[in-house]
């Protein structure tokens, strides 16, 4: 796995989570479809605290966060269960700190409503013809 940063997206399996939520998004199909098919797609991924951020943050974005998918990250938060997936791989004390920060920094970001949440457009069909 690859990672560049604290941040939520800033590993190899968030952003593949996330980027795969909105491709479908961008093509106009429904968040909670997305989801179960996100889900579907990533059993290899399910125990993974990356994933349900992603995912979570996905939601969040298109305001459609799922409430068990929000109460799954913050038990994954405040268990600091990630924290401590963390430490086993050998993260230094600074980046804990700011992994915390971010993840704390999330949960309180998803804890209210998107104001603006991404508006799902559906793709316009070509309207040429052909004679």
């Amino acid at each position: 796995m690859g990672t560049w940063g604290t941040g939520i997206t800033d590993n190899d399996n968030s952003a593949d989570i996330y980027d795969e939520f909105f491709e479908e998004f961008d093509k106009g199909v429904h968040p909670a479809r997305i989801s179960k098919n996100v889900i579907a797609n990533n059993q290899d991924s399910i125990d993974s605290n990356d994933f349900w951020l992603a995912l979570a943050l996905a939601q969040w974005e298109t305001g459609s966060l799922d409430p068990a998918i929000f109460t799954r990250v913050k038990d994954i938060v405040e268990s600091k269960q990630d924290i401590e997936l963390w430490r086993e791989c050998d993260a230094s004390d600074e980046d804990l700190v700011k992994r915390q920060k971010d993840l704390e920094e999330f949960i309180a970001k998803i804890s209210v409503e998107n104001a603006n949440p991404k508006v799902n457009i559906k793709p316009k069909k070509p309207f040429w013809k052909f004679w």
